[in-house]
């Protein structure tokens, strides 16, 4: 601000001056009349936001040959504009004085006023110059549902346990929406959904949330899955909620054995020949008809048809109470025939544990072993080999994974398996 600026700030807080003539006229002779110019012709702030606020200055001079008194100073409305400095009352031909104005924006979108100045001009006594500024509409957004988190996985629950989350409804939009009512389709009763609170309908204003509670007690180790929908005036969102049960204590639970004994042929796929004992092309013909995993596109729902058949078939599992050996006699036409035998074993990995610190060890195998981890074939062991040790990298912490172990004979007189283990760094792994 000017130093001119500074000396003319005498603040007086009014918005209408009303100022008096002291009586005295021009001299006898005296020549000329007075001739008002206000610059600017017209104030304009523009677009501002509201709240905001400024000061503004129009000059008030004296282009005329005798003096020109002002006799009155005023807005027409003094809503949002305000006079603060009136400047002086006679101003000598060739000279100029200012008023000052204050401004402060409101919502309502233009701050119309206008400053009237009344002298003694006589082709102009009265000068109205515009005052304004406009605040930009901005349209609020409508309101929009969102919920957190977009997906919950309770993770593996011990069978009888039950554990609860809770999901925020929030309008983070403009204005406000109500929410109608929640579903919540879940694949068991094991997920429930607490529709005790909050109270549907549920209006929400802007930032505004509600919470809604999710409980999980599993029942057996079959994974669970259920979807929130809250259906609200704005559009429907959704959630999701996982979890699995562990329903056996301590780190596995043990070995599901099936053993079909029914040879298959294993020529009748000329890109699967099989030349050799434990030779991996006899996968392609094991009896679930998934071919062992081999060039599988859906790991995910192959492994599980292909746990399933096991399940299904072996009854209660063997828990040992160590290296699990197994064996039995056989009678194949050796590279023609194949009969296969699965080891299946659950298992838990705490949620701090370092699967790569995690391995499956085994001592002498008769013809072949195919070692698979969720669905990932993880490596094999032959005949010839005296030994095999496989890493669990594929298995994951927090969880129930499974392990397949898949014995083919294709050839007379005995198949089996020796010393098949879990190993936790060195150390054989029990229960």
């Amino acid at each position: 601000m000017s130093r001119l600026l500074l000396s003319l700030l005498i603040g007086t807080g009014c918005s209408e001056y009303k100022l008096q003539s002291d009586g005295a006229s021009d001299p006898p002779g005296a020549e000329g009349t007075p001739e008002i110019l206000a610059s600017p012709d017209q104030v304009s702030v523009g677009w501002v936001e509201a709240g905001d606020a400024g000061v503004e200055v129009v000059q008030i001079a004296n282009v005329g040959e005798a003096d020109l008194n002002v006799t009155d100073l005023g807005l027409e409305s003094a809503l949002t504009w305000t006079i603060t400095t009136a400047g002086a009352t006679s101003v000598e031909a060739g000279a100029a004085t200012t008023v000052i104005l204050e401004w402060e924006a409101t919502t309502d979108g233009d701050g119309s006023d206008a400053l009237v100045i009344s002298s003694n001009d006589p082709e102009q006594p009265v000068v109205s110059v515009p005052l304004s500024w406009e605040v930009e509409q901005y349209e609020q957004p409508p309101g929009e549902l969102i919920i957190t988190p977009a997906t919950y996985d309770f993770g593996t629950v011990d069978v009888g346990e039950t554990e609860t989350t809770q999901f925020t409804l929030q309008n983070i939009g403009g204005t406000p929406l109500s929410v109608a009512r929640l579903f919540f389709d879940a694949s068991s009763p094991e997920l429930s959904l607490d529709m005790t609170s909050p109270a549907f309908p549920l209006s929400l204003v802007t930032g505004e949330t509600a919470q809604v509670t999710v409980s999980y007690t599993p029942i057996d180790g079959i994974e669970d899955n259920g979807v929130l929908t809250a259906v609200s005036d704005v559009g429907d969102q959704t959630s999701e909620v996982l979890g699995s049960g562990k329903d056996f204590e301590g780190f596995s639970t043990g070995w599901y054995v099936w053993d079909p004994r029914i040879p298959v042929s294993t020529t009748t796929d000329p890109a699967h020949v099989v030349d050799h004992h434990g030779d991996e092309d006899n996968y392609f013909y094991e009896n679930s008809g998934l071919h062992g995993m081999t060039g599988s596109l859906d790991i995910e729902g192959d492994f599980a048809s292909l746990r399933d058949y096991v399940i299904s078939n072996a009854g209660e599992p063997i828990v040992p109470d160590g290296p699990f050996t197994w064996g039995e006699s056989s009678v194949l036409d050796a590279h023609n025939e194949a009969s296969f035998t699965y080891f299946l074993c659950d298992f838990y990995l705490p949620e701090d544990a370092d699967p790569s610190a995690y391995s499956l060890e085994s001592l002498s195998v008769d013809d072949g072993l195919r070692i698979i981890v969720n669905g990932h074939i993880v490596g094999h062991q032959k005949i010839t080999e005296p030994s095999g040790t496989w890493a669990l990298e594929h298995a994951i912490p927090g969880a129930v994974n499974s392990l397949l172990v898949i014995l083919v004979d294709d050839a007379a007189v005995h198949k089996g398996i020796t010393s098949l283990a879990f190993w936790h760094d060195g150390v054989l792994v029990s229960g």
